[in-house]
């Protein structure tokens, strides 16, 4: 319970810290903006990488002998962690310009909700699965499971305040002035800031434009509705780069020895499988 609590309040933590990009995102100067986004960055990359090494070391026990002297150069080092870096700060990127535009009230009831239920979910879950998981691994598991539960939730939040949400009518203009009636509209005092808020309004004008374009009414048939769904990609993408912090953010709390401690169970699982089976 007390790692529960201690989860809780490192996430209501980072939501906070999302509160507070969208109250000041337009103020910041340009080493502030770096440095946030270095930060969300780090978590991301975080969570990215667990999963990452941990789908590697599940190929490594698939396809390689244990006493192979690829499974070390494999198992997951500099190479793997500069991949992952690189698409976190991608999604980190998103995940900002998302809440500087988070101008709904509701999306902050779901996120808080959502950093309340992850930590006592997943552990509700460890318990249900902790005589059919491996051990080894079964905190990372319940965890993937409560990310899979809450991000479908925040999902169909999502879709549903954008499918009844009013926009601004771009059916009678041109894609160029839908897109430069957007971007027009952000204000920032950094300059970096500026161009990415610009970037980012200028492809929800294209979003929109297309939307009201081609699928003009989703209601009225299946394949319209499923094209608004196709649309709403980014939703996606935003809820993905925000669960992935929340575990990011989640392992400082077990940083170093139970980390460590992770690896080594799986490693001495992966090894005393391949005994077994040969």
């Amino acid at each position: 319970m007390r790692s529960v609590g201690a989860q809780t309040i490192m996430l209501l933590v980072l939501v906070t810290l999302l509160w507070l990009l969208f109250l000041c995102a337009r103020v910041w100067t340009t080493p502030v903006a770096l440095g946030l986004w270095l930060l969300l960055t780090a978590l991301v990359a975080r969570g990215l990488f667990l999963r990452a090494r941990l789908r590697r070391r599940a190929w490594l026990q698939m396809y390689l002998h244990p006493a192979s002297a690829l499974v070390p150069r494999l198992g997951g080092g500099p190479l793997l962690m500069g991949m992952q870096t690189v698409l976190a700060a991608a999604l980190a990127l998103l995940l900002m310009v998302t809440m500087a535009g988070g101008s709904h009230p509701q999306m902050w009831f779901w996120l808080i909700g959502s950093a309340l239920l992850l930590p006592s979910l997943a552990c509700g879950l460890e318990r249900v699965l902790a005589a059919q998981a491996n051990p080894a691994l079964l905190a990372e598991l319940a965890w993937r499971l409560s990310g899979v539960i809450v991000g479908v939730g925040l999902l169909l939040a999502f879709t549903l305040q954008a499918y009844v949400q009013s926009y601004p009518d771009f059916s009678a203009v041109s894609l160029e002035q839908a897109v430069w009636h957007l971007a027009g509209q952000q204000q920032a005092r950094s300059e970096a800031t500026l161009a990415v808020l610009q970037g980012a309004a200028a492809a929800e004008g294209v979003r929109l434009w297309l939307a009201q374009q081609l699928l003009p009414t989703p209601a009225e048939s299946l394949w319209q509705a499923l094209g608004w769904v196709l649309l709403l990609a980014q939703e996606a993408l935003f809820i993905w780069s925000y669960l992935l912090a929340c575990r990011g953010i989640v392992m400082l709390h077990s940083a170093g020895s139970s980390v460590h401690r992770l690896h080594t169970r799986e490693g001495e699982s992966i090894e005393n499988t391949h005994a077994e089976s040969l």
